[in-house]
């Protein structure tokens, strides 16, 4: 199979495969990964095991894992919903990229992909929060999760809304909601052209 090189305005092939088949799914996992940690901090009962033993697992080693892992998913989603198009920007105001000059366009976007229409994808437009029957916490959970995530880690981990809880159900939804839209805007319409 031939690649087609690189243009100004189309990354070479293998690196969209890369991005489409490794990247994005490794980000997705992370989110999962991000789900699972808040559901272990949740129900802590299920692994903190009170006096039983040098094997019982303390709230703290618990902590230890899952807020980085929570705070690692929460970036992979503000990457996700960039490469979607959606600007959270400094999580006051949701924004979408309209082309990739746009400041809310990375480098490699949904708008690098064609469709199966052989267009350039669009980017998801901030109508896709409708779907969800609860719109408006989605989009503040959205944004609350951008913001957060733009912290350098070491402040994320000790952010007191985390910390708290305050800012676990937002998580949460972000962490059900971004894999939805990506299958939904990204992987149901997006097409590999090998000769372009």
């Amino acid at each position: 199979m031939h690649n087609a090189p690189a243009t100004a305005d189309r990354p070479a092939p293998s690196l969209l495969r890369d991005v489409r088949y490794t990247i994005v799914p490794h980000q997705l996992r992370g989110v999962s990964a991000g789900l699972a940690a808040l559901d272990l901090e949740a129900n802590p009962g299920a692994l903190v095991m009170p006096d039983r033993g040098e094997n019982a697992v303390r709230h703290e080693e618990l902590v230890a894992y899952t807020r980085p892992v929570i705070c690692v998913a929460a970036m992979h989603c503000r990457s996700l919903l960039q490469f979607l198009g959606v600007d959270c920007g400094d999580g006051a105001a949701m924004d979408v990229a309209t082309d990739a000059t746009s400041e809310a366009a990375p480098d490699i976007w949904i708008g690098t992909f064609d469709g199966r229409n052989g267009r350039r994808l669009e980017p998801v437009p901030l109508s896709v929060l409708e779907r969800f029957g609860d719109s408006q916490r989605v989009q503040h959970a959205w944004t609350a999760t951008a913001r957060f995530a733009a912290q350098a880690l070491v402040d994320a981990m000790n952010d007191p809304a985390l910390i708290d809880g305050t800012l676990a159900p937002m998580l949460r939804r972000t962490f059900e909601t971004v894999p939805d839209v990506v299958n939904r805007w990204f992987y149901e319409r997006a097409v590999l052209v090998a000769n372009r």
